[in-house]
This record gives structure tokens, C-alpha cells and sequence, in this order.
């Protein structure tokens, strides 16, 4: 539940990884034994109750309660460079960790969001990159409009008909007869 090690730029020294997940501390969380493990918060939160109140590393009880979150270090761990997620699939970003939830949500575009029609129905993920393709040839839901007289073509809808819809449309066009 933390971050992969193979994300970030430069080689992260194993003081950094979660004692449970292996991967670089996110939510970096002190367990609140005397040797001071530190895990990341999700691991060592979901660690507790399923399988008991002990430290993962040393055994010493430890509670929820015992817990302390280093912001300080997740502080330095934001400032480290990473490799945006979709490097494998073709994006070449690279910035700070703190910066990535940015580059995925405004800037990438490999990730994947929601179809623009997804309110009408369409459940399909797609990236900025394949998302006028999705529309113009895969999406059902996307509207449009009569090839042959627009909106003026006299078949329901003003000319207007959902793409999965376009067979349909034709045998009332008034244009297409």
C-alpha cells in the first residue's frame, strides 16, 4: 500500500520502505514501539486488527492509539523524483512525488478516466490519448448528428441520435430515403 520502489528516479535507500508492504513509506507512520518501526499508515492501520496489536517488527504491543504520522518525512519522500505511472505505456513525465496526483488528474494522458458519457451509461475507461477515437468509432452513448441533413433532416430528434442508435435513425430520416 505504499509507493513502488521502481517509480521513483534515483535508487531509494532501504530506510525508506515499509516494514510491511516493502514499498516506500506513504503516510510514513511511527508504530509507537520503543525501536521506533515505521510503516506506512493503510499497512500498519489494517496490520492491528488482523493480526493482533504487536509491532510486525519487533513484536512490542502496540495500539492505534500509539501511532504517530511523520509528516516531516512525507514532506522529503514528495520532494523525491518519480516516473508517472504510465511510463511503460509512452508518458515521459517526471517530477516530484508531491506533483504526480497533479500530472495524473490535468496533464497525462494515459490516464484513464470516465467516458464523457458515463451519465448516460457508457462504462468504458479511457485516456486523453485514445479518447477521440473511443468517441468517433467505440462510444454508443455519443451523440450525433445526421450526416445527411443535420439537424434539419426531419427524423426524431431534430437529427440528433445516439451513435448505437445510427440504423435506427436512418429508416426515419427524412433526408435518407
Amino acid at each position: 500500500m505504499g509507493i513502488p520502489t521502481e517509480r521513483f528516479v534515483e535508487k531509494v535507500d532501504d530506510g525508506f520502505l515499509c516494514g510491511i508492504c516493502s514499498e516506500v513509506l506513504k503516510g510514513a507512520t511511527l508504530s509507537g514501539c520503543k525501536e521506533q518501526h515505521t510503516y506506512c499508515s493503510e499497512c500498519i492501520k489494517s496490520w492491528i486488527p488482523s493480526r493482533g496489536t504487536s509491532c510486525p517488527a519487533c513484536r512490542e504491543k502496540v495500539t492505534e492509539s500509539s501511532l504517530f504520522g511523520l509528516k516531516a518525512l512525507d514532506r522529503i519522500i514528495g520532494g523525491w523524483r518519480v516516473k508517472c505511472e504510465h511510463a511503460g505505456a509512452g508518458c515521459d513525465w517526471q517530477g516530484s512525488f508531491a506533483d504526480l496526483a497533479s500530472h495524473l488528474t490535468d496533464d497525462c494522458l494515459y490516464q484513464l478516466h470516465p467516458c464523457r458519457f458515463a451519465h448516460k451509461g457508457c462504462l468504458v475507461q479511457v485516456s486523453s490519448k485514445t479518447l477521440y477515437r473511443h468517441l468517433e468509432y467505440g462510444c454508443d452513448y455519443n451523440e450525433s448528428i445526421c450526416p445527411r441533413g443535420g439537424r434539419d433532416c426531419g427524423g426524431e430528434g431534430k437529427g440528433i441520435y445516439l451513435a448505437r442508435n445510427s440504423s435506427e435513425h436512418f429508416t426515419v430520416c427524412g433526408r435518407h430515403k
